[in-house]
């Protein structure tokens, strides 16, 4: 997992990490965002109307990131030095959304993020990426995903990761404030200075700064991600939180976020209702076949598996989904 060095000095296992990309979020070309001329049921699958898409929100940046962006100059340099005109989240340990825009995201309505210009993130820009400080993002911009592979499984070891990555920038945030003076008046030299001191100081020194907690969160995202890659079990029930008939006779159907919709064939149910916690997942294919004559691929059980629209029949990783109630 590719993460800022000072990080790496303290946490090495993130180059151990199975957290590779996840290529069903194309951030180059965003797969919430409506197609001009696409047809509205094929835009109703893409909610974002924001130009910024999932950046309509705030990150908070550690000092030695922020001074770390400011170093590296061009267009995310100019972007930080506007964001610290306004002092509000601005302080020493780094540039956080601050009272008002902090205020403003927490009473977003459920439409607002990805479609509410006035949420956007001061570091946004056109573009592929979307993001001036791309190289130096912070913990959520680096484990936030609207479609993620496998499912709950994916998104459980996701999650973990995301709080190690906060817990260390943490740590170092907070050795630079004990080492460096405050200046309100000129936060940006703090900020340059955190990120050369850094630099400047040898990786054991930063390994020090360990924690029991740290020793914890790394053990954690180790195990969720054991629990993501296992492999498919014999037994499977459905994990679907919602589903709807298109008119197409397709499913829409979800297993753990609205975000990361996918669309099913029509027989698809008729596979899922033979998943009963005892068939193996090979009998019920079988039988589904044989009831409805319908020849089903041999790798739908697979792609099921992958999506998260189907679980082990015990030992979830975590909260069982349930079936919730049909629409449409």
């Amino acid at each position: 997992m590719e993460v800022p060095e000072p990080l790496l000095w303290v946490v090495p296992e993130f180059a151990s990490f199975r957290m590779g990309p996840e290529p069903l979020a194309t951030c180059s070309r965003c797969a919430l965002a409506p197609l001009e001329g696409a047809p509205a049921a094929v835009n109703r699958e893409r909610p974002f109307a924001a130009q910024a898409r999932c950046c309509t929100y705030h990150p908070r940046m550690a000092n030695f990131l922020v001074g770390r962006a400011l170093r590296r100059g061009g267009l995310g340099a100019e972007r930080i030095r506007l964001r610290l005109q306004d002092p509000d989240g601005v302080h020493a340990m780094g540039v956080d959304a601050g009272r008002v825009r902090g205020e403003r995201y927490a009473m977003r309505t459920d439409d607002d993020f990805g479609r509410n210009e006035v949420l956007t993130c001061p570091y946004w820009v056109p573009g592929p990426l979307g993001c001036s400080v791309h190289q130096d993002r912070e913990s959520v911009c680096r484990t936030w995903f609207c479609k993620v592979g496998n499912g709950l499984r994916g998104q459980e070891a996701w999650a973990p990761t995301n709080v190690l990555l906060r817990h260390t920038e943490q740590l170092l945030a907070e050795y630079c404030r004990s080492l460096l003076t405050w200046d309100p008046d000129d936060p940006a030299s703090m900020y340059v200075a955190a990120a050369d001191l850094l630099d400047a100081t040898p990786p054991p020194a930063l390994r020090a700064l360990r924690t029991e907690h740290t020793e914890r969160y790394v053990n954690n995202v180790f195990t969720a991600v054991e629990l993501r890659d296992r492999p498919m079990p014999d037994v499977l029930l459905a994990r679907l939180r919602e589903w709807e008939r298109l008119p197409s006779g397709e499913w829409r159907v979800t297993s753990f976020s609205p975000y990361d919709a996918s669309v099913a064939p029509p027989w698809l149910f008729e596979l899922l209702a033979r998943f009963d916690g005892e068939r193996t997942w090979r009998q019920a294919m079988d039988l589904a076949m044989s009831e409805t004559g319908i020849e089903m691929p041999a790798d739908a059980v697979a792609w099921l598996w992958h999506r998260g629209l189907v679980g082990p029949a015990e030992g979830l990783v975590g909260p069982d989904a349930p079936l919730t109630t049909m629409q449409g």
